[in-house]
């Protein structure tokens, strides 16, 4: 076999090839089955490479008949080279083998694609996305070229026409998307996904009337259609119409329980509305039956970050991050909510992760080098004996117990920022209020002739 191999005339064809062919003189199969699919991956119908590609991928099989990168291998060469059904065997082979690899999956969407079969391509291409969201890209490009034909062949099928502008939503192609979904629901004016998706689409354009007519067309042929009414909450809520909007998202949970989304959202408005308790509920919802929801865990961050609960929006921001550490936007703002607290050392550390993720962001270098300044100051200022205060003026002495109450059950400390100050540079009523003060807590009521204050250690 490995002599038959060398013999052939194919070796010597690019770096990869001649990589391929050192490793066979040394019998390290694997190795040259690798140098194979990387030229196949940068010349995937090159009829040399293809070729090259599948004799190597037998090899490796013979050895080992459920080696799934040898199948991976074989299927791309033999659809290189036009075999399609018989690739489209060794991709059924290689998903016997591992039912949920991404790869597999878009392999038989080559395959299927290959072999004139452009709706069952689409439906590989659907399970390699839903297996694995990061080869979007690879598995969704397969997915419009298999749409395109399918529309092509079928004008009049509004269900190919709909996932063909699912695809095209997918990369970005948002005004293509939009021109074929429009034929959708006049070829079916009962399809109830394609109306969803062109509401999805209007809306993303800027022309929420319309939106919510397809929207509101999908809820009456459909009632129990989550996505209809999760439509309708968020046209509502953009015009700021938010009782409606509750009620239609609180209508789309109740038909789907697990739907993160419409939970988070519904979190959202009932925060713009400063019913923040609901809000909190709402977010810790969406957490439940969506424990990789990144979203809900910052708005909820976000949310006690409002509030001054300073420590349990750390902790939401930390299960972002654990959800999801390649989301810059998590990193950003547990730097934030360091920094108001004056936590430089981890504030400057949470922003340092943000730039690893995306370097290239003006925003997080921005951020990241505001915090190095102020922790030089807050250094400075310290030796020196100083402290940040933050003070509130009231009118009685009852409304400052008031302030109290509300921030000890979670409200933010709202009041001036007076900087660093000397203790000793203060009134002695003051100075000795907040003689004792830890970083984060709040003084008493101190009155004087002047009024009620009362401060709070920031720093």
């Amino acid at each position: 076999m490995l002599i038959c191999l060398l013999a052939h005339p194919v070796f010597g064809q690019g770096e990869h090839l001649r990589t391929a062919e050192s490793h066979l003189r040394a019998g390290r199969l694997s190795e040259a089955l690798a140098s194979c699919r990387a030229a196949y991956q940068t010349a995937p119908s090159d009829a040399v490479v293809c070729a090259t590609l599948v004799r190597v991928s037998r090899a490796v099989l013979w050895m080992d008949p459920e080696d799934a990168d040898a199948l991976h291998g074989l299927a791309g060469g033999l659809i290189g080279l036009g075999h399609c059904e018989e690739a489209v065997r060794a991709c059924r082979r290689a998903l016997l083998l591992k039912p949920g690899d991404a790869e597999a999956h878009i392999a038989m969407g080559d395959a299927l694609s290959c072999a004139g079969d452009p709706d069952g391509a689409v439906a590989a291409y659907r399970v390699a996305l839903r297996a694995s969201p990061g080869r979007s890209e690879r598995a969704l490009r397969g997915w419009t070229e298999a749409s395109r034909r399918a529309t092509a062949a079928r004008p009049a099928d509004a269900d190919a026409r709909t996932l063909f502008a699912l695809a095209l939503s997918g990369l970005g192609l948002a005004d293509s998307a939009l021109a074929v979904c429009r034929e959708a629901p006049r070829l079916n004016p009962e399809h109830v996904e394609a109306l969803c998706l062109y509401g999805n689409l209007l809306a993303g354009r800027g022309r929420p009337e319309e939106a919510f007519r397809a929207y509101t067309d999908a809820a009456r042929l459909a009632p129990d259609c989550a996505e209809a009414l999760y439509g309708i909450g968020n046209v509502k809520r953009g015009a700021g119409q938010f009782e409606a909007a509750v009620q239609a998202y609180r209508q789309a949970v109740e038909v789907k329980p697990a739907y993160g989304a419409a939970h988070v959202n519904l979190g959202n408005v009932y925060r713009a509305m400063g019913r923040f308790e609901e809000a909190i509920s709402a977010y810790g919802e969406a957490i439940r039956v969506q424990p990789d929801l990144v979203e809900a865990y910052n708005n909820l961050g976000n949310l006690y970050t409002d509030r001054g609960r300073f420590e349990e929006a750390i902790s939401a921001y930390g299960e972002a991050i654990r959800a999801r550490p390649d989301f810059p936007g998590s990193h950003y703002n547990l730097g934030v909510v360091y920094a108001q607290q004056g936590r430089w050392p981890e504030a400057e550390a949470a922003f340092r992760s943000a730039l690893r993720v995306a370097p290239d962001d003006p925003r997080l270098r921005e951020a990241l080098q505001t915090v190095q300044a102020r922790r030089q100051g807050a250094q400075q200022a310290r030796g020196s004996g100083r402290v940040r205060l933050r003070m509130a003026v009231l009118r009685s002495r009852a409304e400052g117990d008031g302030l109290l109450a509300r921030v000890r059950a979670g409200a933010a400390f709202e009041g001036q920022d007076l900087g660093f100050v000397l203790p000793a540079d203060l009134d002695t009523r003051f100075a000795e209020a907040i003689r004792g003060l830890k970083v984060g807590e709040v003084s008493g009521v101190v009155e004087t002739e002047k009024g009620y204050f009362v401060f709070k250690r920031m720093e």
